[in-house]
């Protein structure tokens, strides 16, 4: 997309946005999104239906979008992220390396670890596990959290349990509460799956 075309759509989609902002569900996501800086509180109806007027989108918009830091217009950066990826595996992969340290809540980290580079998943899992390593000795919490959440789709494999439970264990006895509920999902997730 020419830089232009970006700006013309990162114009239409905040429009999009306050038009369909509910301040009373920007309270509540509060609990959703503790962190988040700006939130418009936009319903999930009305997010999808922006995705998908506006999918597959570019890596430039998806550049734009993250740069906003409005946290509808970042959830549909990841979201966007996961089409683009397909195009383009590493600059995926780096996209999420870029945005990784600016994770500020959980619905972000844990969309772009599900959803982002899910459509590479089964057919590069060793750069999925690279990139769970890198994440794992970070001192970042988001980055941390995001080192496990990233396996959740190879959890359906048991070939890879052991190599995901080896990523879970090192994250043991970390005090963040949200590093602590990661371990705990993932840990009923390989259940579930084995």
């Amino acid at each position: 997309m020419a830089k232009a075309e970006v700006q013309e759509a990162l114009k239409d989609i905040q429009a999009y946005l306050e038009e369909n902002a509910d301040p009373a569900h920007a309270e509540g996501m509060g609990v959703i999104a503790p962190g988040a800086k700006k939130v418009y509180g936009v319903r999930s109806p009305e997010m999808n239906a922006l995705l998908k007027a506006i999918k597959p989108g570019s890596f430039e918009l998806i550049d734009a979008l993250w740069k906003s830091g409005i946290y509808e217009m970042r959830m549909l950066a990841v979201k966007l992220l996961e089409w683009q990826s397909k195009t383009d595996p590493e600059r995926g992969i780096a996209t999420v390396i870029r945005f990784s340290s600016e994770i500020d809540n959980w619905a972000i980290c844990d969309t772009i670890g599900m959803k982002s580079l899910k459509k590479l998943t089964k057919k590069y899992p060793e750069r999925i596990f690279e990139l769970s390593e890198q994440f794992t000795h970070s001192k970042n919490m988001w980055e941390r959290r995001l080192s496990m959440v990233l396996l959740w789709e190879l959890c359906k494999d048991k070939k890879w349990h052991p190599r995901i439970q080896k990523i879970v264990d090192q994250h043991r006895g970390d005090k963040e509460k949200y590093i602590k509920k990661a371990v705990v999902w993932l840990d009923k997730t390989l259940n579930d799956h084995s």
